[in-house]
């Protein structure tokens, strides 16, 4: 196990298999995270799928807990760095697209909240 500059508890990786990951940065949530240069949307590979033990927060600022998660680990097109795609943190939207899988415009749609095709919604 190895702890990265976030705090994040790193204790197992696998390999991407050819999994790739939609990302949007979100500017409406954080309109500062994104320079004038940088794109909004990029589609990034997923170098490795990471077990890791993550601090959390409660909103109110009563204590904390650690979630074991599993997350894409990729490298950013904006800064070329490793980044850990938790999927509750709330600076990105991501669609994931299976080994083989083009990026399509539905992919856009699902950022959105948009349903993948044969799924339908409970109700």
């Amino acid at each position: 196990m190895f702890v990265n500059e976030f705090n994040e508890k790193i204790f197992q990786t696998l390999p991407g298999q050819g999994w790739h990951v939609l990302v949007d940065r979100n500017p409406e949530a954080d309109p500062s995270f994104l320079d004038a240069d940088d794109p909004r949307y990029s589609l990034e590979p997923v170098i490795a799928w990471v077990t890791a033990k993550v601090e959390r927060k409660h909103d109110k600022g009563k204590g904390s807990w650690e979630e074991v998660l599993i997350a894409p680990l990729v490298r950013t097109t904006i800064h070329s760095e490793l980044e850990l795609l938790d999927a509750r943190a709330d600076k990105y939207n991501v669609v994931y697209l299976a080994p083989g899988e083009t990026l399509q415009d539905e992919h856009f749609a699902q950022l959105k909240g948009a349903y993948r095709k044969g799924v339908a919604p409970r109700g």
